[in-house]
Protein backbone atom coordinates (compact mmCIF):
# COMPACT_ATOMS: atom_id res chain seq x y z
CA UNK A 1 0.00 0.00 0.00
CA UNK A 2 2.82 2.25 0.82
CA UNK A 3 4.06 5.15 3.04
CA UNK A 4 4.31 8.47 1.77
CA UNK A 5 8.32 8.43 1.43
CA UNK A 6 9.87 11.33 -0.20
CA UNK A 7 12.68 12.48 -2.77
CA UNK A 8 14.80 12.58 0.21
CA UNK A 9 13.77 9.39 1.62
CA UNK A 10 12.12 10.78 4.88
CA UNK A 11 8.35 9.31 6.05
CA UNK A 12 6.25 12.03 6.63
CA UNK A 13 3.76 9.44 7.91
CA UNK A 14 0.29 10.25 10.10
CA UNK A 15 -1.53 7.71 12.24
CA UNK A 16 -3.29 6.75 9.42
CA UNK A 17 -0.73 5.76 7.39
CA UNK A 18 0.23 3.29 10.17
CA UNK A 19 -3.15 1.84 11.12
CA UNK A 20 -5.70 1.57 8.35
CA UNK A 21 -8.43 -1.33 7.50
CA UNK A 22 -5.28 -3.05 5.06
CA UNK A 23 -2.76 -3.06 7.88
CA UNK A 24 -5.41 -3.94 10.68
CA UNK A 25 -6.58 -7.14 8.57
CA UNK A 26 -3.16 -8.26 7.23
CA UNK A 27 -2.09 -8.03 11.23
CA UNK A 28 -5.37 -10.26 12.00
CA UNK A 29 -5.05 -12.33 9.15
CA UNK A 30 -1.14 -13.39 9.87
CA UNK A 31 -2.17 -13.75 13.26
CA UNK A 32 -4.88 -15.92 12.57
CA UNK A 33 -2.61 -18.35 10.18
CA UNK A 34 -0.30 -18.31 13.24
CA UNK A 35 -2.42 -19.38 15.87
CA UNK A 36 -4.14 -22.34 13.59
CA UNK A 37 -0.51 -23.39 12.73
CA UNK A 38 0.05 -23.43 16.04
CA UNK A 39 -2.83 -25.52 17.29
CA UNK A 40 -2.36 -28.12 14.35
CA UNK A 41 1.31 -28.37 15.85
CA UNK A 42 -0.11 -28.58 19.49
CA UNK A 43 -2.24 -31.72 18.16
CA UNK A 44 0.89 -33.46 17.04
CA UNK A 45 2.74 -32.82 20.27
CA UNK A 46 0.19 -34.13 22.48
CA UNK A 47 -2.55 -37.08 23.22
CA UNK A 48 -5.72 -37.51 24.95
CA UNK A 49 -8.23 -34.79 26.20
CA UNK A 50 -5.52 -31.50 25.30
CA UNK A 51 -4.68 -33.27 21.57
CA UNK A 52 -8.69 -33.02 20.95
CA UNK A 53 -9.62 -29.85 22.32
CA UNK A 54 -7.14 -28.29 19.83
CA UNK A 55 -8.35 -29.95 16.87
CA UNK A 56 -11.50 -28.83 16.86
CA UNK A 57 -10.32 -25.26 18.21
CA UNK A 58 -8.29 -25.05 14.64
CA UNK A 59 -11.65 -26.51 13.08
CA UNK A 60 -13.82 -23.80 14.44
CA UNK A 61 -11.66 -21.18 13.10
CA UNK A 62 -10.56 -23.03 9.73
CA UNK A 63 -13.42 -20.68 8.07
CA UNK A 64 -12.94 -17.77 9.92
CA UNK A 65 -8.96 -18.06 8.65
CA UNK A 66 -10.22 -18.62 4.67
CA UNK A 67 -12.25 -15.73 4.75
CA UNK A 68 -9.41 -13.80 6.24
CA UNK A 69 -7.04 -14.86 3.82
CA UNK A 70 -9.45 -14.23 1.21
CA UNK A 71 -10.69 -10.78 2.19
CA UNK A 72 -6.62 -9.90 2.55
CA UNK A 73 -5.88 -10.97 -1.08
CA UNK A 74 -9.42 -9.10 -2.21
CA UNK A 75 -8.13 -5.82 -0.15
CA UNK A 76 -4.26 -6.70 -1.57
CA UNK A 77 -5.79 -6.32 -5.02
CA UNK A 78 -7.60 -3.27 -4.47
CA UNK A 79 -5.53 -1.01 -2.71
CA UNK A 80 -2.06 -2.46 -3.65
CA UNK A 81 0.02 -3.11 -7.11
CA UNK A 82 1.06 -7.39 -6.02
CA UNK A 83 -1.03 -9.07 -8.56
CA UNK A 84 -0.99 -5.74 -11.08
CA UNK A 85 3.30 -5.91 -11.10
CA UNK A 86 4.07 -9.55 -10.92
CA UNK A 87 0.24 -10.90 -11.63
CA UNK A 88 1.79 -14.29 -13.35
CA UNK A 89 3.53 -15.38 -9.89
CA UNK A 90 1.33 -13.72 -7.38
CA UNK A 91 -2.02 -15.00 -8.77
CA UNK A 92 -1.32 -18.90 -8.86
CA UNK A 93 0.24 -18.52 -5.35
CA UNK A 94 -3.24 -17.09 -3.52
CA UNK A 95 -4.64 -20.44 -5.97
CA UNK A 96 -2.10 -22.60 -4.70
CA UNK A 97 -2.88 -21.21 -1.15
CA UNK A 98 -6.80 -21.56 -1.23
CA UNK A 99 -6.10 -25.30 -2.11
CA UNK A 100 -3.64 -25.67 1.05
CA UNK A 101 -6.44 -24.67 2.93
CA UNK A 102 -9.14 -26.24 1.26
CA UNK A 103 -6.79 -29.56 1.92
CA UNK A 104 -6.20 -28.39 5.56
CA UNK A 105 -9.74 -28.41 5.86
CA UNK A 106 -10.45 -32.15 4.86
CA UNK A 107 -7.84 -33.32 6.19
CA UNK A 108 -8.22 -32.04 10.11
CA UNK A 109 -11.66 -33.88 9.28
CA UNK A 110 -10.33 -37.05 8.63
CA UNK A 111 -8.10 -36.56 12.07
CA UNK A 112 -4.90 -36.54 9.80
CA UNK A 113 -2.91 -33.42 12.18
CA UNK A 114 0.56 -33.64 10.08
CA UNK A 115 -1.20 -33.72 6.84
CA UNK A 116 -3.29 -30.47 7.91
CA UNK A 117 -0.03 -29.28 9.99
CA UNK A 118 1.91 -29.62 6.38
CA UNK A 119 -1.29 -27.49 4.67
CA UNK A 120 -1.63 -24.85 7.13
CA UNK A 121 2.32 -24.57 7.17
CA UNK A 122 2.46 -24.38 3.69
CA UNK A 123 -0.53 -21.75 3.44
CA UNK A 124 1.33 -19.37 5.62
CA UNK A 125 4.66 -19.90 3.95
CA UNK A 126 3.08 -19.35 0.73
CA UNK A 127 0.98 -16.23 1.84
CA UNK A 128 4.01 -14.61 3.43
CA UNK A 129 6.17 -15.55 0.20
CA UNK A 130 3.48 -14.33 -1.84
CA UNK A 131 3.74 -10.75 0.34
CA UNK A 132 7.51 -10.79 -0.84
CA UNK A 133 7.63 -12.18 -4.02
CA UNK A 134 5.24 -8.93 -5.27
CA UNK A 135 7.14 -6.37 -3.20
CA UNK A 136 10.68 -7.36 -4.38
CA UNK A 137 13.54 -5.78 -5.30
CA UNK A 138 11.43 -3.27 -3.27
CA UNK A 139 11.72 -3.20 0.79
CA UNK A 140 9.03 0.00 0.97
CA UNK A 141 6.76 1.45 -1.13
CA UNK A 142 6.48 4.80 -1.53
CA UNK A 143 2.73 6.24 -1.84
CA UNK A 144 4.19 9.71 -3.53
CA UNK A 145 5.71 8.36 -6.31
CA UNK A 146 7.48 4.86 -7.27
CA UNK A 147 10.80 6.82 -7.78
CA UNK A 148 11.12 7.21 -4.38
CA UNK A 149 10.66 3.41 -3.40
CA UNK A 150 13.22 2.07 -1.09
CA UNK A 151 14.36 -1.07 -2.74
CA UNK A 152 17.11 -3.56 -2.09
CA UNK A 153 19.82 -1.80 -3.55
CA UNK A 154 19.09 1.94 -2.41
CA UNK A 155 18.26 0.65 1.37
CA UNK A 156 20.99 -2.10 1.88
CA UNK A 157 24.39 -1.48 3.92
CA UNK A 158 27.62 -0.16 3.02
CA UNK A 159 30.21 -3.21 1.56
CA UNK A 160 31.66 -3.27 4.98
CA UNK A 161 28.94 -3.91 7.24
CA UNK A 162 27.69 -6.53 5.12
CA UNK A 163 31.18 -8.44 4.83
CA UNK A 164 31.07 -8.37 9.15
CA UNK A 165 27.39 -9.58 9.52
CA UNK A 166 28.01 -12.13 6.95
CA UNK A 167 31.01 -13.23 9.06
CA UNK A 168 29.04 -13.31 12.13
CA UNK A 169 26.32 -15.14 10.71
CA UNK A 170 28.22 -17.97 9.66
CA UNK A 171 29.88 -18.36 12.62
CA UNK A 172 26.79 -18.24 14.77
CA UNK A 173 25.05 -20.14 12.31
CA UNK A 174 25.96 -23.78 13.59
CA UNK A 175 24.77 -22.92 16.94
CA UNK A 176 21.88 -21.48 16.10
CA UNK A 177 20.93 -25.08 14.22
CA UNK A 178 22.38 -27.15 16.69
CA UNK A 179 20.30 -25.57 19.26
CA UNK A 180 16.84 -26.12 17.45
CA UNK A 181 18.26 -29.66 16.67
CA UNK A 182 18.95 -30.10 20.95
CA UNK A 183 15.03 -28.75 21.02
CA UNK A 184 13.45 -30.82 18.64
CA UNK A 185 15.22 -34.08 20.18
CA UNK A 186 14.25 -33.15 24.29
CA UNK A 187 10.83 -32.64 23.32
CA UNK A 188 10.52 -35.21 20.31
CA UNK A 189 7.69 -37.09 22.81
CA UNK A 190 4.19 -36.07 22.79
CA UNK A 191 2.91 -34.93 25.75
CA UNK A 192 0.07 -36.66 27.86
CA UNK A 193 -1.55 -35.13 31.08
CA UNK A 194 0.48 -38.31 32.78
CA UNK A 195 3.44 -36.18 32.66
CA UNK A 196 4.30 -34.03 35.39
CA UNK A 197 3.58 -30.60 34.68
CA UNK A 198 4.98 -27.60 36.22
CA UNK A 199 3.67 -23.90 35.70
Amino acid sequence: RGMPIDADMNIHAHVSDYINVYSVLGGVTVTLLCFQHGLMFITLRTIGDLQNRARKMAQKIMGVVFVAVLAFAALSAYQTDMFTRRGEITIPLVVLIVICFMLAAVFIRKKKDGWTFGMTGAGLALTVGMIFISLFPRVMVSSLQSAYDLTVANASSGDYSLKVMSIAALTLLPFVIGSQIWSYYVFRKRVSHKEPMTY
